[in-house]
């Protein structure tokens, strides 16, 4: 189940490449459809969200595809597919994701994404692609000190522990044997297959970004 960031950038993209796809689907239908995708009940719920959040850092939801085509269905679309909600809600759509996906060796994206988590106030989480396997690595050195205690204070080793049994979690029984090797602040997950490294890269997002909702920095999210 992917996750989104909740911003009104993202949103717009999302609907934007929506409105491609699916040019048959009424755009206010399009809206109410995207918002059930991301968990509201109505469109107005989501905007009610966005409106309300105030200084926090953009808040999270878990998108599903079901519930956007579940959505098409009641308001008169039968039979619609869900890889264009799946397409809409990739890095490649949006601008502002939990992670990055770039091959191994590419430097250019990965300073790019270091820039863009730096300026946001967020963990730096990417997965690099080599030819079989992937390797998933996470950075907090993009969080501003004055709140990454999460990551670097004395409840850190819990947070660290807690990513290692979801390492253990996720990749039991994977091929490739793969090796975690790290803490809270920063680590790498080396030989993983690319959607477990996904699926990983998503669960530490939360982890490292959710308690910095709590207590924001000083100097807001871009």
């Amino acid at each position: 189940m992917p996750i989104f960031i909740l911003t009104d950038d993202n949103i717009d993209a999302a609907k934007a490449a929506l409105r491609t796809t699916l040019p048959a689907v009424r755009s206010a239908h399009l809206t109410e459809a995207l918002a059930a995708g991301l968990g509201f009940q109505t469109h107005a719920a989501l905007r009610a969200v966005l409106a309300g959040k105030g200084s926090k850092p953009p808040a999270v939801v878990d998108a599903t595809s079901l519930r956007f085509t579940a959505r098409l269905t009641e308001l008169g679309y039968a039979d619609v597919p869900t890889p264009p909600f799946e397409e809409a809600i990739t890095e490649k759509i949006l601008g502002d994701t939990p992670y990055t996906f770039f091959k191994r060796g590419d430097r250019a994206a990965n300073d790019r994404h270091f820039h863009a988590c730096q300026a946001r106030n967020r963990p730096m989480i990417m997965v690099r692609m080599a030819r079989q396997y992937a390797e998933l690595e996470w950075d907090c050195i993009t969080i501003d000190s004055d709140c990454d205690e999460h990551v670097s204070g004395s409840d850190s080793n819990r947070l660290g522990r807690t990513m290692f049994e979801v390492f253990q979690s996720r990749a039991k029984g994977a091929p490739g044997k793969p090796i975690f090797c790290g803490k809270a602040f920063t680590g790498t997950v080396t030989k993983l297959l690319p959607d477990i490294a996904r699926q990983l890269a998503e669960d530490y997002f939360k982890l490292l970004y959710l308690p910095l909702r709590d207590q924001p920095s000083k100097r807001r999210a871009a």
